[in-house]
Formats: structure tokens, C-alpha cells, sequence
């Protein structure tokens, strides 16, 4: 073998070496986020709705602002649809969900919470450790009491942790001026 034979296959070996350490660390860091409560959906819809298939109907979502006509006034039609991913140790223990709309400075709009509910999932026969098991779940928002223009903020906190947070602009509908 010669010296340059020597030297690419060291070059080839340091490859291997950083791709099993790539892989070790992507294995690493996917047991970690499978320990964790993940958000996969968090959204504010015109509707939203979880019939007893358990799946998430989701209709006109990506709402990021509304129209009120009158101020003060109240949310006109308005869902959350939301999804979190529960980790294998969460299964069959019962998991407090909070939602809470909040302002720029973090101080309660309306009611407080919005929601607060216990959350249990169960494990399906064949259900698998690594398996995706999640909750999902449809707030209705309509009628939501808003005092004034602004932003408000949706927080969801699932045990005792803050997993995301959701703004809705709220603006006064445009008055039309005559001439």
C-alpha cells in the first residue's frame, strides 16, 4: 500500500466516524424528544371539531386575525384545534391542560383560565413504546369577550409546563366613509 493509499483510507475512516457520531447524536436527541410533550398542532381555525373517531377536523385554519364590529364585543366564530404528542411515561396518568388568552404584558383577558381540564391517554392494544400517542381537542372560541383592539395571546401549559403560545390580532371592523 503507499502513502497515499494510507492516507485516503484514514480520510475515509474519519468520515465513518463523524457519520455513526451524526447518527449516535440524531438516536440521542430522538429518545430525548420522545421523553417530552411535544405541541405537533396548535392553530386557531373558523372551526374545529374531535367527533368520537378521535381524529382533528380542522376547517379554515391559520387564523391570525379578526374582525369585530362593535367594541367592546366578542369573538365571532373562532376554534383551537390542538394536538400534543404525550411521551410513553405520560400514558395513563392524568396530565392538567390550561389555556389562558393573555395580553402584551401577560395580564388576563377575559376569563382565566380559558380552560383547565384534566387529560388522560390511554395505551391502545398494540400500541408500541415509541408509538405516536397524542391528545387531540377543539376549543371553541366564539363569543370570547374582547374589551378592545389589540393582541391577545394564547398560552397552552400542559403539566405544569408552557409548551406554546398563539396571537390573535383583534381589530375593530373598518367604518366606510360616505361621500
Amino acid at each position: 500500500m503507499s502513502t497515499d493509499d494510507t492516507s485516503a483510507t484514514r480520510a475515509d475512516t474519519g468520515k465513518g466516524d463523524r457519520r455513526r457520531s451524526g447518527r449516535r447524536t440524531r438516536e440521542l436527541t430522538t429518545s430525548i424528544a420522545e421523553e417530552q410533550l411535544v405541541v405537533r398542532i396548535f392553530a386557531l381555525a373558523d372551526h374545529a371539531a374531535v367527533p368520537p373517531d378521535g381524529k382533528l377536523y380542522i376547517n379554515g385554519g391559520g387564523v391570525d386575525q379578526m374582525f369585530i364590529p362593535v367594541l367592546p364585543g366578542a369573538l365571532g366564530p373562532l376554534s383551537l384545534a390542538i394536538r400534543v404528542r404525550v411521551p410513553w411515561h405520560l400514558t395513563s396518568e392524568p396530565l392538567t391542560l390550561i389555556i389562558r388568552a393573555l395580553d402584551a404584558d401577560r395580564k388576563p383577558l377575559g376569563p382565566d383560565p380559558i380552560v383547565s381540564a384534566e387529560v388522560e391517554v390511554g395505551r391502545a392494544p398494540g400500541v408500541r413504546a415509541g408509538d405516536e400517542v397524542a391528545v387531540n381537542l377543539a376549543i371553541p372560541l366564539t363569543g370570547f369577550p374582547v374589551q378592545t383592539e389589540g393582541t391577545i395571546y394564547f398560552h397552552l401549559q400542559v403539566a405544569d409546563k408552557a409548551l406554546a403560545m398563539l396571537p390573535l390580532k383583534v381589530r375593530r371592523f373598518p367604518t366606510l366613509q360616505m361621500a
